[in-house]
Order: C-alpha cells, then structure tokens, then sequence
C-alpha cells in the first residue's frame, strides 16, 4: 500500500492547487494521465475542496491524501 499526502492552503486558490497536486502524483500512484479515471479522480478532489471551503471556512490548510493498494485509489481530504 502506498500512501501520498500534500497540504494545499484554504483560500481562492485550493482547488487547482489540490488538483495540481493530486494530477502530479498519478505516475507515482499507477493512473494513467488524462483517462477518464484520473478525469473522475480531479473531479472527486475538486468537489472534496469544495466542501471544505464552504464547510471549514477556518481552517488554514486542507490535507489531501492519496492511498493505493490491492488495486483501489482511495482520496481523501
């Protein structure tokens, strides 16, 4: 199981940073760039900080993790 995480800071510019985030790590975690898979992931991350936007306004950083292991991605934010 391999695990990835990276902090992205709470303000206007967290969803692309997150997505950036998580689109530069797919050649580590096996996700091929640019298929409907990844698409689906940086949608999922994307909505994720979303959420914590309107939900945990506060909070100075949003932590995105990455989990990769008997053939599942798992994100979570």
């Amino acid at each position: 199981m391999r695990r990835h995480f990276v902090s992205v800071p709470v303000g206007p510019d967290a969803v692309r940073q997150a997505r950036e985030a998580v689109t530069g790590r797919f050649g580590e975690v096996g996700v091929a760039p640019g298929s409907a898979f990844a698409d689906a992931v940086v949608l999922v991350v994307s909505e994720l900080i979303v959420n914590v936007l309107r939900h945990a306004p506060r909070s100075s950083v949003a932590d995105v993790g990455i989990t990769v292991g008997a053939g599942r991605l798992v994100v979570s934010v």
